[in-house]
């Protein structure tokens, strides 16, 4: 990733990992990162052409992060 794309998206990194200290996570920096590489994937597959299903996605997500 190229520095110009590390900056746009630093605000969300830097929202993500306030979010996950909220919530009390140990890794709130990693967990960041997982989600950064979600969204990554599903534009990429969504790019693509790939088909996805969302609202599976979304539950999954729920649940994942006991939201």
């Amino acid at each position: 990733m190229d520095v110009e794309n590390i900056e746009k998206i630093l605000p969300l990194k830097m929202a993500l990992e306030e979010a996950f200290k909220k919530l009390g996570y140990t890794e709130p920096d990693m967990e960041a990162a997982v989600v950064l590489h979600i969204i990554d994937g599903i534009s990429s597959a969504v790019l693509m052409g790939q088909p996805i299903d969302k609202e599976k996605l979304e539950s999954f997500l729920i649940k994942k992060y006991d939201l």
